[in-house]
C-alpha cells in the first residue's frame, strides 16, 4: 500500500499503528492479504492512496500413482504427477527434505527403483514437492515402499551362500553363488550396502570368504542386460563370548 500526502510530515494509522510520511510525503507499507483498517492520524490532507493486496496461488502437492506402503521390485517405475499446469517436481529417494536437500533431483519421466534406494530393512522413502514461478511451493509428498524379496521381470535372483545357515561359527568358509552363471556378486562384511562400482567388493569364486570376526555378509548379484538382484543378508558370525559367558558355559553341569 502506498499513501501520498500534500504535507511531507503527514501521519496515518494502519491497523492502529502510526506511520509518518517521508520527505516527499509518501508512506509505503507492505500488507498481508486480508482486511486492514487505515485512518488519518492528523489533519493533513490525503492526496491519493494506492492500496493493493495480492496473494500467491499454491501449487498442488504431487501424487504418486503407486499407493503408499506398496511392495515394489528393483526396476519398477514410480510415476509422480501434479495438477498444477507448468509446475516442476523435485524429489529425493533418501528420505531427506527435497526443498533443501543437496540430493534432490528434478522429476522428468518416472523414478526407477534401484537396490541402493532401500535401507537395511528393505524400505525406501520418496519425498517430493512441486514449484512454479510466482506461486507458493506445494506441500511435500512422502511415500514409503517395501522392496520385494521376489525377483521382478528381467531381475536376477538374490545370491545365496554356502553354508546357508543364518549364523555360523568363526573360521567358517563361505561361498557366494548366483543362479545366473554370468552374474557377478558384490558383497560387504560390515553390514553396509554393497556397491557394484567398487571392484574390491567383487566376490572371487576361487576364494571363499573366511569368517574371522563378528560380521554380517550382504550381497547383490549383477549382470549385463538384467536388473540387479535385491540385496540379501546372507550370513552373520556368532558373537564372541565374553570371559564370564565362557566360564559359565565351561562350568555348567553335564546333564
Amino acid at each position: 500500500m502506498t499513501l501520498v500526502f500534500v504535507e511531507s510530515a503527514a501521519t496515518i494509522k494502519i491497523d492502529g499503528i502510526k506511520y509518518t510520511a517521508s520527505g516527499d510525503g509518501i508512506i509505503s507499507k507492505e500488507l498481508s492479504e486480508g482486511k486492514h483498517n487505515v485512518v488519518k492520524a492528523d489533519a493533513a490532507n490525503l492526496f491519493y492512496m494506492v492500496f493493493t493486496t495480492q496473494s500467491k496461488d499454491k501449487v498442488a502437492s504431487p501424487v504418486s500413482l503407486k499407493e503408499n506402503n506398496a511392495e515394489v521390485n528393483v526396476g519398477d517405475t514410480i510415476t509422480l504427477s501434479c495438477e498444477t499446469e507448468g509446475a516442476t517436481i523435485y524429489y529425493t529417494t533418501d528420505a531427506s527434505n527435497p526443498k533443501d536437500s543437496a540430493s534432490k533431483k528434478q522429476y522428468t519421466n518416472g523414478i526407477t527403483i534401484a537396490y541402493d534406494m532401500a535401507d537395511a530393512n528393505n524400505r525406501l522413502t520418496i519425498k517430493a514437492y512441486a514449484k512454479k514461478d510466482g506461486w507458493t511451493d506445494s506441500d511435500t509428498l512422502t511415500v514409503t515402499y517395501t522392496l520385494s524379496m521376489e525377483a521382478g521381470e528381467n531381475q536376477l535372483q538374490m545370491p545365496t551362500a554356502e553354508p546357508n545357515s543364518g549364523e555360523v561359527p568363526r573360521g567358517t568358509e563361505a561361498t557366494l553363488k548366483s543362479t545366473d552363471a554370468n552374474a557377478s556378486i558384490y558383497y560387504t562384511l560390515d553390514g553396509s550396502m554393497p556397491n557394484k562400482e567398487k571392484s574390491e567388493q567383487l566376490f572371487d569364486k576361487t576364494k571363499p570368504i573366511i569368517i574371522t570376526e563378528e560380521t554380517t555378509i550382504k550381497a547383490i548379484a549383477a549382470a549385463d542386460g538384467k536388473e540387479d538382484s535385491t540385496i540379501q543378508r546372507l550370513l552373520r558370525s556368532q558373537k564372541k563370548q565374553t570371559a564370564s559367558a565362557f566360564m559359565r558355559t565351561a562350568l555348567a553341569p553335564t546333564p
